[in-house]
């Protein structure tokens, strides 16, 4: 088959990439956890806390243990190297997808025949296209940084497996070792699933031995455990954050205290992410149905490795009470390398043809530019979904930066003007006897507010702001 130019593609996962992702980062409001991350890396930066001793606000979390640090320290870098501004979390996000993508590529061009290598875009269509997976990226997800490191780790993993060479082999797990260790500093035990990676090629390639696949996983595991036991020598710091997260994350979860969901949740949360691609392969197939077309699906060796290893990212999530769907997201490249292995044949064919028509070229350019400008227009507008910040700068005008502000006890659960003060003004509340200057409430509980506060004149939509008699 001729060589084909698949540039139209990379323009269309270009003009993807600006529409579900660039566009919602260049405007203003986040999801809450995303936001409350960015304070804290930025609170780390300005000295605020240390890499084994977070800080969220003065009030609350004064001491975060309820993540591991490695993305916060490295996101503080940022923070440290452009200043307090709200580009910095978004940019750093943004690198991250980037990078990502990057690895998607390399692990697709490592593991096909060489036939398939011009379709290195497909599981990057594939991947961007899933909700959960763009809405990370909008987002400021701890997932982000951990996809880097998994990602990097089963390329180095997979690599591994197809040296002859033990000295090469070694390094490749030991680099892979390093991947996991860091995964694991960003989010905890979930970022243990490459260390299966050899299990995966074993059961679906069958060209290394099982004792040969025992000896790799066992060396690779000791090895994550030995970085481990030295970080712990070399910072003693670390195994008293750690012990603290565990205590209270890892065990909080599975005793329900986070809250508890039906097991099968995370189950149902992957199908729904999966709808468009099922929905492209329900349409593939009705199509070859139709026209009597050869349904040339490829369930091989490859597309089985890749199906096992998103397997074993997502389905462990299940053991725990704690579940939410973002949880699924560092699964989402391996179910998207896969789809597009077992689609491969299929779309040779499609880009053969596509190629060939200036129109297809011509469209894809066209709706790169669109996107390019629909994501321009978007740059600093608040987000529909957080209309209440407006409110949060209207109150930023009145109440100085670094300030304890009291709330009634029903606001002390609402996360959103917590984050936002924090992140916004370094502002943090509190609900307790002391009777700061300011006193932030709604309209249904203004009732509640303490005699010693006059209401001021500020504009706001949702909430008011009291002033305390001097």
């Amino acid at each position: 088959m001729e060589s084909t130019p698949v540039w139209p593609f990379w323009c269309l996962i270009a003009a993807l990439f600006f529409l579900l992702v660039i566009s919602n980062l260049v405007q203003d409001g986040m999801f809450v956890d995303g936001t409350g991350y960015s304070a804290i890396s930025r609170n780390l930066a300005e000295g605020a806390g240390r890499l084994w001793n977070l800080k969220f606000s003065e009030t609350w979390f004064s001491e975060f243990h309820e993540h591991p640090p490695l993305a916060f320290g490295l996101q503080a870098l940022f923070f440290k190297l452009f200043g307090d501004h709200l580009f910095v979390e978004r940019l750093y996000s943004c690198l991250t997808a980037l990078i990502s993508l990057i690895i998607i590529r390399k692990i697709w061009l490592a593991s096909v025949d060489k036939k398939y290598k011009n379709l290195d875009w497909l599981p990057v269509l594939f991947w961007i296209t899933i909700h959960v997976v763009y809405w990370s990226y909008s987002n400021n997800m701890l997932e982000n940084t951990m996809s880097v490191f998994t990602l990097s780790a089963v390329l180095s993993i997979y690599k591994a497996c197809k040296i002859k060479f033990y000295r090469q082999q070694y390094i490749h797990v030991f680099l892979s070792a390093i991947f996991v260790f860091l995964a694991i500093l960003t989010k905890g035990p979930v970022a243990l699933f490459p260390l299966g990676v050899f299990f995966a090629f074993w059961l679906a390639y069958k060209t290394i031995t099982l004792r040969k696949m025992l000896l790799l996983s066992l060396f690779l595991t000791a090895l994550v455990i030995g970085l481990f036991i030295a970080m712990f020598f070399i910072f003693p710091s670390s195994y008293s954050s750690l012990t603290k997260y565990f205590n209270k994350q890892i065990e909080g979860s599975f005793t329900g205290a986070y809250g508890s969901l039906p097991r099968f949740f995370v189950i149902k949360a992957l199908l729904n992410e999966l709808i468009p691609i099922i929905s492209l392969i329900t349409c593939i197939t009705v199509y070859c149905l139709i026209t009597k077309h050869r349904l040339n699906f490829k369930f091989d060796k490859l597309t089985l490795f890749y199906f096992l290893i998103a397997l074993s990212a997502s389905l462990p999530i299940a053991i725990s009470p704690k579940q939410m769907t973002f949880y699924l997201m560092p699964s989402m490249p391996f179910y998207a390398l896969g789809f597009a292995s077992m689609l491969r044949e299929f779309f040779q064919e499609i880009i053969f043809k596509l190629h060939k028509k200036n129109i297809f070229r011509l469209l894809t350019l066209i709706l790169l530019i669109g996107s390019i400008i629909f994501s321009i227009s978007k740059v600093g507008k608040i987000h529909p979904a957080r209309k209440s910040l407006s409110d949060i700068y209207e109150l930023g005008k009145v109440i100085p930066c670094n300030s304890i502000i009291s709330v009634p006890w029903q606001l002390n659960l609402d996360w959103y003007l917590r984050a936002y003060l924090s992140r916004y003004y370094n502002i943090s509340s509190e609900f307790s006897d002391i009777y700061h200057r300011y006193f932030i409430t709604e309209i249904q509980y203004e009732n509640q507010t303490p005699d010693v506060y006059t209401k001021t004149n500020l504009t706001t939509s949702k909430y008011i702001l009291y002033e305390r008699d001097m």
